[in-house]
């Protein structure tokens, strides 16, 4: 596990807002900082004082969203880059199978692409003058419908048909 951390100076840096903090326990929070690694500014920042009356430590704190989407991005992308991490490159066998996937993806998508071509214009295409009737009686369970179904799904099922009739 690696700590990418927010520091002090990258709140400075992005002169990121901040928001007031009380610590619950008696002990100095500043202890436990800086065994996990804190700086004695960012020790400062992030407990100031001791309340006399509730003996409660207080300080700021900044999370995370604090940061702009593309602030937090570049942040992590930079924090990542520090700690040397590399884009993941998969087995030979999961590399394979991916190609072979988006190869297929690529073949169909070529097809479509050139078929479209040859369709009819919208104008071309035949409308049913009883579409409205066959719509309803599509959706009529009293009519060996399927109440079920959205009326575009209906329409999908209506084209469907004529084409299989005119084929």
């Amino acid at each position: 596990m690696i700590d990418l951390g927010l520091r002090l100076t990258d709140v400075q840096e992005m002169a990121l807002e901040h928001e007031p903090v009380t610590y619950e326990d008696k002990a100095d929070p500043r202890i436990n900082l800086r065994e996990r690694g804190a700086t004695e500014d960012e020790c400062r920042f992030l407990v100031s004082k001791r309340d006399r009356i509730s003996g409660q430590w207080e300080g700021d704190r900044v999370e995370l969203n604090a940061m702009t989407s593309p602030q937090f991005i570049a942040w992590l992308e930079r924090k990542l880059d520090e700690v040397g991490v590399t884009k993941f490159v998969p087995e030979q066998k999961a590399v394979t199978d991916a190609y072979r996937r988006a190869w297929r993806i690529a073949k169909l998508n070529k097809m479509i692409s050139d078929v479209i071509g040859e369709l009819p214009k919208d104008d071309d295409i035949d409308i049913p003058d009883d579409l409205r009737d066959r719509l309803a009686a599509t959706l009529d369970p009293d009519q060996d419908g399927d109440a079920t179904l959205s009326w575009d799904m209906a329409i999908a099922r209506i084209a469907h048909d004529g084409l299989e009739v005119a084929a």
